[in-house]
């Protein structure tokens, strides 16, 4: 053991596997319910890369100023309005307007609306249509998604800042606001077709 804490602490690697691979074979034999280790070279392994993720956790919340797991797990509502911007200039037919004033950045496709952002409550957010049956599961599953700020309840959602969404599930809801707005126009003026675009095969 006190050689596998020389190494972590030189930053010599230990020879086989790497450490992705080691966590993966603990995962499986953790969900066969069997030893996160087989023997005592597996556990120094272990041990060697726990260290080592340590180490680079703490470079990174030392360089942003993270004081926590938590707080680097988070995103932040900066974050998550330029992630939710990002995906929508990305879709096609999508544009950016101001009809409410500089503080409201609304996202439309064909003149329809399926993306509001703005900060006035003091706080950066993202308001997003929704099916109703998923907008409540996703008020239910996520403490950052509320009812549609100043929009039909049933049907919009709020995203916030936290530590329960990522950028995935950003781009996911902000594609599918896309999709049920296409949705409701007319064929001819579908930029794409809502029942396959941007799905997971």
């Amino acid at each position: 053991m006190r050689a596998v804490s020389q190494m972590a602490r030189t930053g010599n690697e230990l020879p086989g596997r790497d450490g992705s691979e080691i966590l993966l074979d603990i995962a499986r034999r953790l969900s066969r319910g069997g030893p996160p280790a087989r023997d005592s070279a597996d556990a120094g392994r272990l041990l060697f890369v726990l260290i080592m993720l340590e180490a680079t956790i703490r470079a990174l919340t030392a360089g942003r100023g993270v004081r926590s797991m938590k707080e680097l797990m988070t995103m932040d509502g900066e974050t998550l309005q330029k992630t939710a911007a990002d995906c929508a200039e990305e879709l096609p037919g999508a544009g950016l307007e101001h009809p409410f004033g500089p503080e409201w950045e609304v996202y439309k496709v064909r003149g329809k609306v399926f993306m509001l952002m703005t900060q006035v409550t003091g706080e950066p957010m993202v308001i997003l249509k929704s099916a109703p049956d998923e907008a409540a599961a996703l008020r239910h599953e996520h403490v950052e998604i509320t009812p549609g700020y100043h929009m039909n309840k049933k049907h919009w959602i709020t995203l916030e800042g936290g530590n329960t969404i990522d950028e995935t599930l950003v781009k996911e809801l902000v594609t599918d606001s896309y999709r049920l707005v296409v949705s409701g126009l007319a064929k001819s003026q579908q930029p794409v077709d809502p029942h396959t675009y941007g799905r997971r095969v």
